[in-house]
């Protein structure tokens, strides 16, 4: 939203500038009268003038009172040099400048004496703004074109140090990124839902971090990828050593641990078990929840908004223990924080939700564990209008509807069978593989969710036999 007391001189060239391969839609306002605009329409950011005296407002706290405190601003001002050695003015100023402000800009940034716009200096001038308002939503930089379909890798259960690793997996990297190229599938995130070690210790980190490295060079040669690697731990990923801390003592005096009764024990040490796995996906993401978030692990990641996409990182292992290793559960607090938060777009209902964990729902005749809390991720699912779940845990391939209520009977749920683990661990005649998840979309909306599923050995990959493409539109979208 443009607040401007002179846009009869200067409206062409925020169009030319803003609009700069359609980058902005616009909205202005044109007096004091229009500033009711501000409560009606939703906007991400506004772009207001230093000087409104021919609203005869000289200091722009009314103009900040009515914005808020939510949306990210952007001053501009006619001659920068100026505004700076007045010294009344920017003491006006300094009272309303804050965090929202990300830049001070100068006119002639935007336009010559004679209003005529450089195209380079526009897309330039573009770009700046761009840059600042994506560092406030925290939104990543990637924007493909509305309409590209947006494929996801799927792996899972890559289980670095288990003695039972299938021979056949020391090219696995390979042929994944061999199959995609030969097929001319552009990957454009990586979902690896948990077990990436077999017993959470750091060596086995050390291994995964740099057979992952090597995995996205294939995938994205020569590209920042960092951000677009979607993460959980899995129930292996925990450090049960660091856990068992709770259940001994160490004697100063006689120099030695001793084990504690299990009513003295406590569970202080517990969260250290995924510290570990903490360390590894901050290395391997640069993200840094994985640092500072609480030791529910859960949190929705807004980079994506702006791709009509919003991913929820769901820990099953929260309250995995020494004497309590396999617990699945999404702590219900975690949840609850989760339903509390409000998304930064216009229509929370456009959004394709999709929710990453280790472990999936519960499946008549499966002998999985599942989650011990089911009801309330269940309902969850519910309330934040969920369209995919994406899983592993299982070590086998399955795509399916969740059958529970109004919304999720239309919910897919996708599970990816081991990349590492040879078939002792397997069930069936299952193979080793993984999924690929393709998002179409239609003005940045995704309006088609399409699974496939790919088998592999040691020299390449294959569509799974008898399997067709599993595909499904979002609920939002089913009536068009």
């Amino acid at each position: 939203m443009i607040i401007d007391d002179e846009l009869d001189v200067r409206k062409d060239a925020y169009l030319k500038i803003l609009q700069h391969e359609n980058s902005f839609d616009l909205e202005f306002i044109h007096s004091w009268k229009e500033m009711d605009k501000i409560d009606n329409v939703f906007v991400h950011a506004y772009l207001v003038d230093v000087i409104l005296d021919n609203w005869r407002i000289d200091n722009l706290g009314p103009v900040f009172e009515r914005i808020g405190k939510n949306q990210p601003i952007i001053l501009v001002s006619r001659n920068l040099s100026a505004i700076k050695e007045d010294k009344n003015l920017m003491s006006k100023l300094s009272h309303v400048i804050d965090s929202q402000v990300r830049q001070f800009m100068a006119w002639s940034e935007f336009a010559d004496d004679s209003n005529l716009i450089k195209l380079d200096n526009a897309g330039a001038t573009c770009y700046r703004i761009t840059a600042e308002l994506d560092k406030f939503y925290k939104r990543s930089p990637f924007k493909p074109d509305p309409n590209e379909p947006l494929n996801i890798i799927h792996i899972s259960d890559l289980q670095f140090g288990d003695p039972n690793e299938d021979k056949g997996t020391f090219f696995s990297e390979h042929v994944i990124a061999n199959t995609l190229r030969a097929r001319n599938i552009s990957p454009h995130f990586l979902a690896i839902t948990g077990d990436i070690s077999f017993s959470g210790r750091p060596a086995e980190y050390s291994f995964a971090l740099k057979w992952l490295e090597s995995f996205l060079e294939e995938l994205w040669p020569d590209k920042d990828y960092n951000d677009r690697i979607l993460l959980v731990p899995g129930n292996h990923d925990v450090n049960l050593r660091f856990c068992a801390a709770d259940y001994y003592e160490y004697s100063f005096e006689e120099k030695k641990l001793s084990s504690l009764p299990l009513d003295k024990a406590g569970n202080d040490q517990c969260e250290y078990g995924l510290s570990p796995f903490r360390d590894f996906a901050y290395k391997l993401t640069g993200d840094l929840n994985w640092l500072l978030a609480d030791k529910n692990l859960c949190w929705i990641s807004e980079k994506f908004l702006h791709l009509g996409l919003r991913f929820f990182h769901l820990n099953s292992t929260a309250f995995i223990s020494f004497q309590n290793p396999d617990v699945p559960q999404i702590a219900d607090s975690a949840l609850q924080t989760i339903l509390k938060l409000r998304p930064k777009v216009e229509d929370e209902n456009l959004l394709c939700n999709i929710a990453i964990s280790h472990h999936g729902p519960p499946d008549a005749g499966s002998e999985e564990k599942t989650f011990t809390n089911w009801g309330n991720i269940g309902n969850f699912f519910e309330l934040k209008k969920m369209d995919v779940l994406i899983h592993g845990h299982g070590h086998a391939w399955r795509t399916r509807y969740l059958q529970q209520g109004s919304y999720t009977n239309k919910m897919i749920i996708v599970m990816a069978p081991s990349t590492h683990i040879n078939k002792k661990k397997r069930p069936g005649n299952e193979r080793r593989g993984f999924n690929l998840i393709t998002l179409k979309r239609k003005d940045n909306l995704v309006r088609k969710i399409e699974v496939m599923p790919f088998e592999m050995d040691a020299a390449g990959a294959w569509d799974r036999p008898g399997v067709k493409k599993a595909s499904m539109i979002p609920p939002k979208f089913n009536k068009e």
